[in-house]
């Protein structure tokens, strides 16, 4: 970052190279500073199990923060053009009865300033989660239980939570922290639950969702974006333990879809894989990223124009070719006889939250539970 100042004198430009010289000095050193700072302050320890590549420039923070999605993306954006997902997903076998692999806990978040309530849009799709799994244990995290629960399950996390920019952040956040303590399904509140999950529970330890093939390759030019709008991991699974453990790392990243959402999991998901081949995604350890046909099958309609003004230009790759040939032969997608659930994309933390309705989680769920941190006082922990 370097900084060339000049000065006129007798119509003479006169460069005051030690100046120069000096300010470049400051500014690399500044930047090594923050770097220092962001890195080994705050972090607690929360370092380890990163990327080698992004740790590398975490550690050289002059090339890393005059653009970081920039960065982020280059090390994300494999070349794919050559390799296509596959047209139609196979039949996939799953057991009708036995114990669940996953914890039978359904948790959702509402990041706001509306204590037990969330928008009244979303009353239907909750309401769905807790028809189609009436035995589960429903647990609804509030912006002030979540803190709390930072506070006493992740105290070296709590700096970095509190200072996320968006509440968007900090529901992403809280949801890997949520799943390593105890386990379950995550789904966002504008997910619809459109039968049991009960059967693929039976067969995996850990489940993340896929969005639609037309997100990443209309937006990035690549497939298989892994989704943090619904999850489901055992307690304590190792790849949740990695997510919490980075966001220290990549709280450095301006864009949310880098800094704490999906292309953060889908980074880090690769590296998992890759790291341990050996193990399959029926494993204890293991991870299934489930194609998008299961749980998110519906394309964001607000892509709908790019896509159209995408396919309606001569200059695509193999990877563009193949997605505008679906998108003319099925649309936006939609669900089908695979289908667990659909994502609804709402882009909620995007819109004027203090002029919407809202509703109590008692009023849809009943016996819906919240976390109760033991420094609250008996009062509090009654009411609960």
């Amino acid at each position: 970052m370097a900084i060339t100042i000049c000065v006129q004198r007798n119509s003479k430009r006169v460069s005051v190279a030690v100046l120069c010289f000096t300010l470049v000095l400051i500014s690399f050193y500044g930047t090594y500073m923050l770097a220092d700072i962001l890195q080994k302050r705050f972090t607690g320890g929360y370092l380890t199990n990163c990327d080698s590549s992004i740790q590398s420039n975490l550690n050289n923070r002059t090339e890393l923060i005059i653009d970081p999605d920039q960065k982020f993306m280059q090390r994300l954006n494999i070349n794919m053009h050559n390799s296509l997902p596959a047209d139609e997903i196979t039949e996939e076998a799953f057991r009708n009865n036995g114990p669940l692999k996953v914890e039978n806990i359904i948790h959702q978040v509402w990041i706001g300033k509306t204590n037990d309530s969330f928008p009244v849009e979303f009353k239907k799709f909750v309401s769905s989660f807790k028809a189609n799994h009436p035995k589960y244990v429903y647990m609804f995290w509030t912006e002030k239980a979540a803190k709390s629960f930072v506070e006493d399950k992740f105290p070296n996390m709590l700096y970095f939570y509190e200072n996320y920019v968006q509440n968007l952040q900090r529901a992403d956040a809280i949801r890997y922290m949520i799943l390593h303590e105890y386990g379950g399904i995550y789904a966002d509140l504008d997910i619809v639950s459109l039968r049991p999950l009960d059967p693929i529970l039976r067969k995996y330890f850990c489940i993340i969702a896929q969005e639609p093939h037309f997100h990443p390759i209309f937006y990035n030019n690549f497939y298989g974006l892994a989704s943090n709008a619904l999850m489901a991991c055992r307690r304590h699974h190792p790849f949740m333990k990695i997510m919490v453990e980075n966001l220290p790392s990549f709280s450095v990243f301006g864009d949310e879809l880098d800094s704490t959402g999906p292309r953060l999991v889908t980074l880090l998901h690769r590296n998992y894989v890759a790291d341990n081949a050996q193990i399959i995604a029926t494993d204890r350890e293991g991870i299934y990223l489930a194609p998008p046909e299961y749980f998110m099958p519906s394309s964001d309609p607000t892509l709908k124009t790019r896509i159209e003004k995408k396919c309606a230009t001569k200059n695509l790759n193999n990877l563009e070719l193949w997605a505008c040939e679906r998108f003319n032969k099925l649309g936006m997608g939609g669900p089908t006889n695979y289908t667990f659930t659909d994502h609804q994309w709402s882009h909620v933390f995007f819109s004027d939250l203090q002029n919407r309705k809202y509703i109590a989680i008692k009023d849809i769920v009943p016996d819906a539970k919240f976390y109760v941190s033991s420094h609250q006082s008996q009062a509090e922990q009654i009411k609960h």
